[in-house]
């Protein structure tokens, strides 16, 4: 025991213990040392529980409702786009040699020289079609096209030009509100009734990032009370997307863009069911072709329907994460969104003037979105250099305090 002497009655003396100094130690110290003791315990569980539950999270998110088994190579849509693209460049190689068939080796010749005026895309675009329909034609009336289509294979797209002033080459990358506003009051003011349907589109496009052919497979649905548009993934194969439906949801939209966009939506389905979509589109883009170079005479580039998604991109990457933006565009990976789509530079703020603000994306897509090697390789190196990125443990300061 310790004695402690000139103690006066009615003084409470406060417990204590031996260290190994010797010395008696307050309770309070003593407390300090249990919690910092439980806070190193709090923290290694904390970790291993957070290491789990992101294992498993992961490994659900990535199933998620992709298709199960192999993928599926081509839709039958994408075989007959095919088969009309190689019947359209054979003819067209039949009619420059003035003869009413050629060899298929004279073929791809002819198309072989044909790089240097193609872009790239529009290079791959061919390549495909053509592979796909020798190899059916091969297999369907036994001729031996191995060496041709070997040959076809071998070809690259370096003698492409990265871009060029042809067909796509002169559509938008972008298309700013007030190039949407101008375009909009031409074609409701003097293009009639397909006029008013194109400035729908346009304005349905800008609002949600949609493909143009996305549109005939949509509905609203209702999550956690909130309205949201599911959206069949057009390019669902192949692992291209994220999964089969995406959701966009729209949690503070006026209801006359939810208006407009529904009776868009409803049209252009009807035309779908009636076997007339093409019918839709083709007048739609007409109108829209000849309405930008009534407004903005003298440009080189010229919206088009697909300038909407784009802005869209441009948009979203201004203000979200490219991940974000991947998800709700439908995309497996953010390096497309990134490469592909406009830049963040030409993006705009939205939510004012009546511009609808940006829908928001459920996270289990945004999770499913993988995220590229450079995205990668930047977070690495912020790991090397020991930035906190996720702060999620609150300081020991603050949970002494709340303990205490």
């Amino acid at each position: 025991s310790v004695a402690f002497g000139g103690l006066t009655a009615g003084v409470l003396v406060q417990p204590c213990r031996m260290s190994n100094m010797k010395m008696p130690m307050p309770v309070g110290r003593i407390r300090d040392d249990i919690i910092d003791f439980l806070y190193k315990i709090y923290n290694i569980v904390y970790k291993q529980i957070k290491l789990i539950f992101t294992i498993l999270f992961w490994k659900i998110a990535l199933l998620g409702d992709r298709t199960m088994g192999e993928p599926v190579t081509q839709t039958e849509t994408t075989k007959g786009s095919y088969r009309k693209n190689f019947t359209q460049l054979y003819q067209r190689a039949c009619k420059e040699q003035g003869r009413d068939r050629i060899a298929f080796s004279d073929f791809v010749d002819w198309l072989e020289k044909r790089r240097p005026v193609l872009a790239k895309r529009t290079w791959w675009a061919y390549k495909a079609a053509c592979l796909f329909c020798l190899d059916e034609i091969q297999s369907t009336t036994q001729q031996n096209l191995t060496p041709v289509i070997d040959r076809l294979q071998a070809l690259t797209a370096t003698p492409c030009p990265a871009k060029t002033t042809r067909t796509s080459g002169a559509k938008a990358k972008r298309l700013s509100q007030q190039d949407l506003l101008t375009l909009c009051l031409y074609l409701e003011g003097r293009s009639g009734v397909w006029g008013v349907r194109t400035s729908r589109w346009l304005l349905a496009g800008f609002a949600t990032g949609l493909r143009p052919i996305e549109w005939v497979d949509c509905q609203w649905v209702v999550i956690e009370r909130v309205r949201a548009l599911q959206v069949k993934n057009a390019k669902a194969t192949n692992d291209r997307a994220h999964g089969r439906h995406r959701h966009i949801i729209m949690p503070d939209w006026d209801d006359d863009i939810i208006d407009l966009m529904d009776t868009h939506r409803h049209e252009l389905q009807t035309f779908h069911t009636q076997g007339r979509y093409y019918t839709y589109y083709d007048n739609c883009r007409t109108t829209l072709f000849r309405a930008a170079r009534a407004c903005f005479p003298g440009r080189k580039e010229y919206p088009s329907l697909y300038s909407a998604r784009h802005q869209f991109a441009a948009d979203m990457k201004r203000k979200h994460p490219a991940q974000m933006a991947a998800a709700l565009m439908g995309h497996s990976t953010d390096k497309t969104v990134q490469r592909q789509y406009a830049q963040s530079r030409h993006g705009e703020r939205r939510g004012a003037h009546g511009i609808p603000s940006l829908p928001l994306a459920l996270y289990g897509e945004i999770a499913r979105v993988e995220i590229s090697q450079d995205v990668k390789q930047l977070l690495a190196h912020l790991q090397q250099a020991k930035v906190d990125l996720t702060p999620f443990v609150a300081p020991r300061s603050d949970l002494r305090k709340e303990n205490r």
